[in-house]
């Protein structure tokens, strides 16, 4: 089984460097970008479209479904990480929003401690695994996906060590596996070998 992993396209809060939330919209440019990716999707076999039903994602993924005339499904696994509320919308050069992170950050390793309505680390190495088993589970050859940077490279860390990662290693990776919006990212499954990357952030498509 091959998956597409694709980045939503430029949301208006990326343009403006804040903290989004589940409601935030794709810019124009962002619109544009999952126009230009879509294009590129029509030359490959994908079969069905997962995707995270936070706006900017579906947003993107209904310009890639009405393009390549295939069915879309939402999924709660797919969303991007939960910050604390408290950071919704907010500048991240705001001195608060460093605050706050340096203190998600200090508690990283504790997996039951929360500044708010966060998700912490073990949380999301949960759900990265539940929506990997979702995807493994399916019997399509060709799958598309649809979701945000920091889920796709946690996605990517439980591929690489069957869930078995700890905090640190995933802050590390976070700021060495760079993102663009509507980037791709191929990975294939097989059910005794488990799971190969064979592309990381592919955005030729953007020129």
């Amino acid at each position: 089984m091959r998956v597409y992993f694709v980045r939503h396209g430029e949301s208006t809060h990326n343009a403006s460097a804040m903290h989004q939330h589940p409601l935030v919209q794709l810019s124009k440019a962002g619109s544009r970008q999952a126009e230009i990716v879509a294009d590129r999707l029509t030359r490959l076999p994908v079969e069905i479209i997962f995707s995270s039903p936070h706006t900017r994602a579906k947003a993107t993924a209904e310009i890639i479904a009405a393009k390549i005339s295939k069915k879309l499904n939402l999924s709660d696994l797919l969303g991007e990480i939960k910050w604390p509320s408290e950071l919704e919308s907010m500048e991240h050069t705001n001195p608060e929003s460093k605050r706050i992170r340096n203190l998600l950050d200090a508690h990283g390793d504790d997996p039951d401690w929360h500044f708010s309505d966060e998700e912490n680390f073990f949380e999301i190495r949960n759900r990265a695994t539940l929506a990997l088993k979702m995807l493994e589970s399916r019997n399509e050859e060709n799958i598309l996906v649809v979701s945000h940077g920091n889920l796709i490279k946690m996605l990517i860390c439980v591929m690489m060590l069957d869930g078995n990662i700890l905090p640190e290693f995933y802050r590390r990776a976070k700021l060495f596996l760079k993102t663009k919006n509507t980037g791709v990212t191929v990975c294939d499954f097989d059910p005794e070998e488990g799971w190969t990357l064979l592309t990381w952030n592919d955005h030729a498509h953007l020129g």
